[in-house]
């Protein structure tokens, strides 16, 4: 497989060269609680000639506000980033009735967290894919 690497905050990722950017985006969004607390959202997006689609939001320190419901069709443990996690294949995603397989990645050093979905992608080729994103230790 021919790659191409892409960094996105923390996570450094190898993916298929078909896989053209087409969304990248960076936000401060006030957060629910304390006034003059934020997050900051990266957004970034990645599409195949076929119509296959890749998504990557991180946030730093969380998620600033719910997406939408979600319901489980199935779902199988992975390892990312040397992170245990899973995928869920979905039934709903995002309020919207679509098959999407999606992990959430947690980091500690900083506080943050990453939802990487696909849609139109197959069970393997996601794992593979996944299996091509390390983090990048920040330095202090």
């Amino acid at each position: 497989m021919n790659a191409t690497i892409w960094l996105v905050a923390l996570l450094s990722l190898a993916l298929p060269a078909e896989y053209g950017l087409t969304g990248n985006s960076s936000e401060r969004i006030a957060l629910v609680g304390p006034p003059g607390t934020y997050a900051t959202q990266e957004f970034r997006s990645w599409k195949a000639p076929d119509g296959r689609a890749l998504h990557l939001f991180f946030w730093i320190p969380r998620a600033p506000r719910d997406l939408g419901p979600m319901k489980a069709s199935a779902e199988w443990p992975v390892s990312v980033a040397g992170q245990n996690t899973k995928v869920i294949e979905t039934s709903l995603f995002m309020g919207r009735s679509q098959r999407v397989l999606v992990t959430y990645l947690h980091f500690a050093d900083p506080e943050a967290h990453a939802m990487f979905y696909a849609s139109g992608v197959e069970r393997s080729d996601f794992d593979a894919i996944l299996s091509g994103i390390t983090v990048t230790v920040p330095k202090h």
